[in-house]
């Protein structure tokens, strides 16, 4: 099995426009929205480790 290089926040980055748009309409508020984005984006970053790679980061 291949090691994976380790996950940058570059590699989320891609995926905020996307989810924040989803959280401003789940949530009517853009300052709300940023801060599940945020969250979101932490949660990502602190379970790479996790990440096994049999599905797509955007998932």
């Amino acid at each position: 099995m291949a090691t994976r290089a380790p996950l940058t926040p570059s590699d989320l980055e891609p995926f905020r426009r996307e989810l924040t748009g989803y959280c401003y309409r789940m949530l009517g508020s853009g300052s709300e929205a940023e801060d599940a984005v945020q969250e979101a984006m932490l949660r990502a970053w602190r379970s790479a480790e996790g990440f096994e790679g049999r599905s797509s980061a955007r998932s």
